[in-house]
This record gives structure tokens, C-alpha cells and sequence, in this order.
């Protein structure tokens, strides 16, 4: 018995102006923020100013594309690198020991921290 696989099987699907519903609840997050924040008490130059940024994110977020990528999946690997590429350490630089720079704890940072600070420093990690 042949079966037929349908073609667009592996698409999003859309549901209102091309979104899929994961973009469309992120437009419809960034739009009730962007009311939200219109109406508060402020004065209108003070408003504007947000609401524009909050309404150009709902708009790059809902319909921005490059290279055939929506901007959330973009997002998503950036995140995914810096996660696998990076991880965050905590030093701690504890008092009556010869103060010790961040250089010698993480080549890549070249300041001193005082005695009595913990410092938290961003390595990069080494691919296995």
C-alpha cells in the first residue's frame, strides 16, 4: 500500500496576518505593553518614547525575517552560543591573601579587583 506524505507537513501553521501562534502571542505581549504604558500618568514625550520601541519590537518580532529565519529563532541560537561558549564564574578574593588581578584569574579581563570584592567573570569555555 502506497501512502502520500502531504507537502506542507512540516510548515507552521498560520493563524492571523501570516503568524504562527507563537509569534502572535509575542505581538500580542508587546501590544498590551505598549497600551499599558501609554496610559499610564506621565506626560506624552515621556510615553512615546517606549511605546514607539515597544511597537517596533512587536513589529520585528512578528514579521522580521532574514536569511528565511523569524527573528525568535535568531534569538534562540544566540542564546544557545553564548550558553555553550560562555559560563559565569564566581571568584572570590578573600582578605589577608597578596591581592590578586582578575588577569591572573581569567586572561581575558585585565582589572584589578580590591581585597574585600567577589567577582564574577565571564570565561570563555573551551571547545571539547
Amino acid at each position: 500500500m502506497r501512502a502520500r506524505i502531504p507537502a506542507g507537513i512540516d510548515l507552521e501553521d498560520r493563524l492571523v496576518y501570516g503568524l504562527s501562534p507563537a509569534r502572535l502571542g509575542y505581538v500580542t505581549g508587546l501590544l498590551v505593553a505598549a497600551i499599558w504604558f501609554w496610559r499610564q500618568a506621565l506626560p506624552v514625550p515621556a510615553r512615546l518614547l517606549p511605546v514607539a520601541l515597544l511597537l517596533s519590537a512587536a513589529a520585528a518580532v512578528g514579521w522580521l525575517r532574514y536569511e528565511g529565519r523569524n527573528l525568535d529563532s535568531w534569538a534562540e541560537d544566540v542564546v544557545r552560543h553564548m550558553v555553550r561558549r560562555y559560563r559565569l564564574e564566581f571568584v572570590p578574593v578573600r582578605r589577608g591573601r597578596p591581592r590578586k588581578s582578575l588577569a591572573e584569574v581569567a586572561p581575558q579581563v585585565l582589572v584589578q579587583a580590591p581585597q574585600e570584592v567577589a567577582v564574577f567573570v565571564l570565561a570563555a569555555v573551551e571547545p571539547p
